[in-house]
């Protein structure tokens, strides 16, 4: 299979932008691209923010320098000083030197610590990377596109620094959820079969008008991760093909985690005068709401727990409890 090269990975034809909400996003996108002023990308997790901050920089005239993505979320404060600066005595540059001349992608920048909030606002006032040990000043010269899932526009979020927001958001970019702009499902369904059936060698089987019907009915909270996921797993378990039947039972799995629908199967059971046990149904919410916030967040825990209102401690223990697997267990199942 050939390899498709950057320049035609990030092209603008890569988002797609059907729906009208898109097509004015991508305005904003291609002005983004031309101007070297700071771009702060905010949206739901699984929107494509990553994918748009590749694609501003790709189009942009730093193109041909390199895109150092810094996964805020990792940086622990024991490491800020190597990550950010460097150290000379090993003589290892950190991200922001090894950008010289490109673009800095901190991805999920509200995650950041306030002692790395602190020495990046210090980074981007001072006009310069010092690097450990050596003390050898590095002049700035990088671009900084950031995104982020919980932090918005107005940067209300009482352990973020606003020096530092008024620094990032510069350019600010907002993708909307699916649910917003359905016109786009049909393209993005087909463009994930195309990719799986690409990269699995096998034949694009046309996709059957009822299973377009259902996926424009999904509310899709997890957006295009969560709508790829599905596709890959009806074509994993259908071998290949559409069958009726796995496309009903993925379909049953999805609806599982739409409150109205659950909600509604309680009250029918109610008006029939069946017994619905309250310890059952809460352990149900408890499984679902969990479950789901783990898919949209990509299994990352520390987040999920944010979502839902738990701290790690007690996530983990839903997830023993409700057989769910841990992250670090994953490559073991």
């Amino acid at each position: 299979m050939a390899k498709i090269d950057k320049k035609h990975r990030y092209a603008y034809s890569t988002l797609i932008a059907h729906s009208r909400a898109m097509q004015s996003l991508m305005d904003k996108i291609r002005k983004c691209a031309g101007s070297d002023s700071a771009v702060f990308i905010t949206g739901e997790t699984g929107t494509g923010k990553s994918l748009v901050a590749r694609v501003i920089h790709h189009n942009s005239p730093r193109k041909d320098k390199p895109f150092v993505s810094i996964n805020c979320a990792a940086v622990t404060p024991d490491q800020v000083e190597y990550v950010f600066y460097g150290d000379d005595f090993y003589n290892r540059p950190g991200k922001f030197e090894e950008a010289a001349g490109g673009t800095v992608f901190l991805e999920e920048v509200d995650e950041l610590t306030p002692i790395a909030q602190h020495k990046l606002l210090q980074i981007l006032e001072e006009g310069y990377v010092e690097r450990r040990s050596g003390g050898r000043r590095i002049p700035n010269d990088f671009r900084i596109i950031s995104t982020s899932s919980g932090l918005q526009e107005d940067g209300e979020r009482p352990a973020f620094h606003q020096d530092l927001f008024y620094h990032l958001n510069t350019l600010p970019i907002s993708i909307p959820a699916l649910r917003k702009r359905m016109e786009d499902v049909p393209f993005l369904a087909s463009i994930f079969l195309e990719e799986f059936c690409e990269r699995e060698q096998i034949a694009k089987p046309v996709i059957p008008y009822h299973y377009m019907e259902l996926l424009m009915k999904v509310n899709w909270q997890g957006n295009a991760r969560q709508m790829r996921n599905h596709v890959e797993s009806v074509m994993v378990l259908s071998d290949g093909e559409f069958d009726p039947e796995i496309i009903h039972s993925q379909f049953q799995v999805e609806r599982a985690g739409d409150p109205s629908s659950f909600l509604k199967g309680l009250y029918e059971k109610i008006f029939r005068g069946e017994p619905v046990r309250l310890d059952s149904v809460l352990g149900e919410i408890e499984f679902a709401l969990v479950k789901k916030s783990l898919e949209v967040t990509d299994g990352n825990q520390s987040r999920a727990a944010k979502i839902v209102g738990l701290n790690e401690q007690k996530i983990r223990r839903v997830m023993t409890k409700h057989g769910l697997k841990l992250k670090r267990e994953r490559g073991k199942s």
